[in-house]
């Protein structure tokens, strides 16, 4: 599975890019601070923030592991929690040295 992370761009250049590198659009809903969406067919996982906000960046990478953890068949439960944890410190630990911090 590869993560993709866009920060600090609109709204709309989220989703035109997502069209352009997807070829599909996100349906409808508004986006607020964050949003992430996995690809299951191109094994993707996306993540957008609006701003560098880290405990908002926590919050969608959580959701970027759930996802990519589910499509792989794994639930979180007592038996997985650390499978989570190191893959959200993994993933967090990688973008944070990109520079997303604020």
């Amino acid at each position: 599975m590869s993560y993709y992370v866009s920060f600090g761009i609109t709204e709309r250049s989220f989703r035109d890019a997502f069209k352009r590198i997807i070829g599909d659009d996100i349906d409808d809903r508004k986006l607020f601070a964050g949003f992430t969406v996995i690809v299951p067919d191109k094994s993707i996982v996306w993540i957008w923030t609006k701003d560098k906000d880290i405990p908002n960046l926590a919050h969608e990478v959580f959701h970027a592991v759930d996802l990519a953890m589910d499509n792989r068949g794994v639930r979180l439960n007592d038996g997985s929690d650390e499978v989570y944890a190191y893959q959200i410190s993994m993933l967090m630990r990688k973008i944070l040295k990109t520079g997303y911090q604020g």
